[in-house]
């Protein structure tokens, strides 16, 4: 009888260790990458929305199962949606923007907005510019109904930092479209300001004619959305020279300084910053990347520009003769300094015509390319295209052959 009652409580024990773990294990889940969760169906989706006349279009949606089991697994989620005219789901926008060659062609596009919560909605204008950028319309064909293709991605920090990435069902709603005219961000200038620097007299004039800018390099990547990469600025200065970067024409907030005085130690937006000082005359180099917030200032050795009177602008765009090169002249953005190598203009200009840089009001030195609204000009290269209608100031460096065209 002692032996059968020990019996049953070492059965008794076992069971409540049993138990004891499986409640361990419910509250303490396995994380389990789920195969998709499930984005609903709208309860407005049988309509078509007119998305010039609204604001957002919302969703809902069950949270991912990360625990495989009833249980949830406790983890914080970022929600986004991605758009499709096709629902084909092979190439992103972000993917065929960084094919440079342009050949890359997107079938769905990714939207920037985030959720954290099973809940959200599609901003109206943003998902207007995303079947703009997917189907390409022209101002005068676009569709009066469009059908449109919505999943969500749920994102996370999975098992050893690895980020989890999960897509829902595909829900279809209609939509009526508008003409979205697409356009990058224009690209983030900064400019030179100090003495030696600009046509004011004595310098240190925080103006357009005061400032000299640092221009694009063709090749480089800037971000479509802030305009953002590495510009440069290539050009002599005299010894004595002092001089700051500005963001903002006309405006102290934004700045770049020197810690020490040097051209070693640059420090952004301290008002109590010392000047860039230029202790040896030379030809320096000025490059800042406006991604990273880097920027250094080095002597340029070995070289020996041409310094020209006069630079020229000649082309299609104006009436007569516009090839002369002894007309439409540019205006020296530096003209106070030992050597001037910065011009300027402003031309109204429309999609079609051409136009080159010509030294001096002769042939014998011109720069050409075949890119707009930025490139090098190459001496003796072809026509600039122009490829949009617009009132453009026209920035052109000498040694550099960097132009570019700023859209007013």
């Amino acid at each position: 009888m002692k032996n059968i009652f020990k019996s049953t409580l070492l059965l008794l024990g076992c069971l409540a260790m049993l138990t004891a773990c499986s409640d361990d294990n419910d509250s303490n889940p396995t994380f389990v990458e789920p195969s998709t969760f499930t984005l609903n169906t709208p309860s407005w989706a049988p309509n078509a929305i007119d998305l010039a006349n609204s604001k957002t279009l919302p969703f809902t949606w069950s949270q991912p199962n990360y625990a495989g089991s009833a249980k949830a697994y406790p983890v914080a989620v970022n929600y986004s949606f991605e758009v499709s005219s096709t629902d084909s789901w092979t190439t992103s926008n972000v993917t065929a923007d960084a094919d440079k060659t342009g050949a890359t062609v997107a079938d769905y596009y990714i939207l920037d907005d985030a959720y954290h919560t099973p809940s959200g909605s599609i901003d109206a204008a943003k998902l207007a510019t995303a079947l703009e950028y997917l189907s390409k319309w022209k101002e005068d064909a676009v569709p009066e109904v469009d059908t449109v293709f919505v999943r969500c991605k749920a994102q996370t920090p999975g098992p050893g930092g690895v980020t989890s990435t999960v897509y829902s069902n595909t829900v279809q709603v209609m939509v009526n479209p508008y003409y979205v005219e697409l356009k990058d961000a224009p690209l983030e200038l900064w400019y030179l300001v100090g003495n030696n620097i600009g046509a004011e007299d004595g310098g240190w004039k925080n103006s357009e004619a005061g400032t000299v800018p640092l221009l694009p390099v063709y090749g480089n990547d800037y971000d479509k959305k802030t305009g953002r990469g590495e510009i440069e600025w290539e050009g002599f200065l005299p010894a004595g020279t002092e001089f700051k970067l500005v963001n903002i024409i006309g405006n102290w907030d934004i700045q770049w300084g020197s810690s020490d005085g040097s051209l070693d130690n640059p420090v952004k937006n301290d008002g109590g910053a010392k000047n860039f000082t230029i202790a040896t005359a030379g030809y320096y180099k000025v490059v800042l990347n406006t991604a990273t917030d880097k920027l250094s200032i080095t002597a340029v050795d070995g070289i020996t520009p041409s310094v020209f009177t006069q630079i020229s602008m000649p082309g299609s765009y104006q009436p007569g003769d516009g090839w002369d090169p002894t007309s439409n002249v540019m205006t020296a953005k530096n003209p106070l300094a030992t050597e001037n190598h910065d011009w300027t203009a402003t031309v109204e200009l429309k999609a079609g015509q051409q136009l080159k840089f010509a030294a001096d009001g002769a042939w014998t030195t011109s720069w050409g390319s075949t890119v707009f609204p930025y490139g090098i000009g190459k001496l003796g290269g072809d026509n600039i295209n122009v490829t949009a209608d617009g009132t453009y100031t026209v920035y052109f460096n000498d040694i550099t052959g960097y132009y570019y065209f700023v859209a007013q």
